[in-house]
């Protein structure tokens, strides 16, 4: 099954406010500067102004006309969508419907592995694609911390799941034994890196979790494909970054507040994160504002 010409197009114009993203680091510029890329102005006789409803989270909406499409484009959107991302962070979609009708359709659509759209899916992920209900997540069935770090996974839900004036819709904020996984691996380990920049030692992190540094590090690398040391440095550089955006503190002395001793060595690992120097990341940063 193939996109049609109008399909392709929204693809590419998803692909381009990506990049646009990627290249500003701002949302609102990010939106401005792919209308105006197509001579059309935001504003007054215009496209709206970007309308931040969720902070920091990029809101894209795909206006097509009815029959056009719109679980196969979103099949298709998945790959250039997680292509921009991090790869440090698990892939996970929530599929929202808005009826229960349309969540049972949608839900077979795409557990078919012979259907057109769960082809595509599983084409773009390598076949490392699962699917849940409300009720297997609930229940924790194949829904854990290993599975969700191996595979792209597809939440299939609708507004009715969250719904609090039900029943069944309250067990979505209860406390739930069956995700005790997740619980103990995230605040564990992540929170403690995070809280202390990445600057705690395996030493340190064995003694506070009570578990041998051995453990802990085949557990992030587990989860994270990155050995404990280097997930702690991402935390730091992340630091460091925020440092050079945020203050005029020099180089010298982000460095002492992040413990680093040796200029070459936090300089090695600051470009391996962001590809650049610090001193070429605070320029760029300042540019871009």
């Amino acid at each position: 099954m193939e996109l049609k010409k109008y399909q392709l197009q929204v693809i590419k114009d998803l692909d381009r406010f990506l990049e646009l993203l990627i290249e500003k680091q701002n949302i609102s510029k990010a939106y401005n500067a792919l209308w105006n890329e197509k001579g059309i102005n935001v504003g007054i006789d215009g496209m709206p102004p970007y309308n931040p409803e969720l902070a920091g989270v990029p809101q894209v909406c795909f206006k097509v006309p009815t029959g056009g499409g719109k679980t196969f484009l979103a099949a298709n959107s998945l790959k250039p969508i997680f292509a921009s991302m991090p790869h440090i962070h698990p892939k996970a979609v929530v599929w929202l419907v808005p009826s229960d009708a349309i969540l049972s359709q949608t839900y077979k659509t795409l557990t078919d592995k012979n259907h057109a759209y769960r082809k595509k899916i599983d084409v773009d992920f390598g076949n490392k694609v699962e699917v849940y209900s409300k009720q297997q997540l609930l229940n924790g069935q194949n829904f854990n911390p290993t599975s969700v770090s191996d595979n792209l996974s597809i939440f299939v839900l609708s507004y009715d799941s969250f719904r609090t004036s039900k029943k069944d819709g309250r067990k979505a904020y209860q406390e739930n034994g069956s995700l005790l996984s997740f619980v103990r691996f995230k605040q564990d380990s992540s929170n403690l890196l995070e809280d202390t920049d990445g600057r705690i030692s395996r030493s340190e992190l064995e003694q506070i979790l009570n578990y041998s540094g051995n453990y802990l590090n085949t557990i992030v690398k587990k989860y994270t494909h990155k050995c404990l040391f280097d997930y702690g440095q991402t935390f730091c550089m992340k630091k460091a970054a925020t440092l050079l955006k945020e203050t005029t503190s020099s180089i010298s002395e982000i460095m002492e507040e992040l413990h680093f001793t040796n200029t070459t060595h936090f300089y090695k690992c600051f470009k391996e994160h962001y590809h650049m120097t610090p001193n070429q990341f605070r320029i760029s940063s300042k540019n871009k504002h």
